[in-house]
């Protein structure tokens, strides 16, 4: 039985777990799908510190090796990624939490007796809001709430130059409740 090395002329013969060559078996099949898997597997060269190199050579990964853990860890990622998202249990009404409130209990004369619930919260109409603490919610969150467009190009642009020059982001409404209570 002759052994097949690169380069020589024709075809491969088969070989079966013993062995013996066999053109047309299992064995075939099975060759014919894993050969291109063989194949690559030797042309990456799982060998590190990689052999025939010398010096810091050595130690620096070829390229198919990088590109081979950089596919291996995108896919992993993906994959992981994929089975959480599965796995992750949406609510079935969003708005549940959102619109709680808590039960207020009164006496026949009108006066609160108790409350119960997970929230302290009752919904209102903004009638009923005070105009005062109206304009102060919008004041900590837009003054000119009534009056502007809603797109300001002048703090688009100021927010385009500051990360463009590598300045401080630009404030926002992360900066609200601060400038609220100083």
């Amino acid at each position: 039985m002759s052994k097949h090395r690169r380069g020589v002329p024709g075809p491969r013969p088969e070989l079966t777990p013993g062995g013996e060559a066999e053109p047309g078996g299992r064995s075939a099949v099975w060759a014919r799908f894993a050969a291109p898997v063989v194949r690559l597997a030797r042309r990456v060269r799982w060998e590190y510190p990689r052999p025939g190199r010398t010096g810091v050579r050595r130690f620096v990964p070829s390229w198919r090796q990088v590109l081979s853990l950089f596919l291996f860890a995108t896919v992993s990622l993906t994959l992981a990624v994929g089975i959480a998202y599965a796995y992750t249990g949406i609510p079935k009404d969003l708005n549940a939490f959102a619109t709680q409130q808590d039960n207020v209990y009164y006496w026949a004369d009108g006066t609160e007796m108790a409350r119960t619930g997970q929230v302290n919260r009752q919904d209102l109409p903004l009638d009923k809001v005070p105009e005062g603490v109206q304009w102060a919610v919008l004041a900590a969150e837009n003054a000119t709430f009534y009056t502007d467009s809603g797109v300001s190009l002048k703090g688009i642009s100021r927010a385009v130059l500051r990360m463009g020059s590598g300045g401080d982001t630009p404030p926002g409404i992360r900066d609200a409740p601060a400038a609220a209570a100083g």
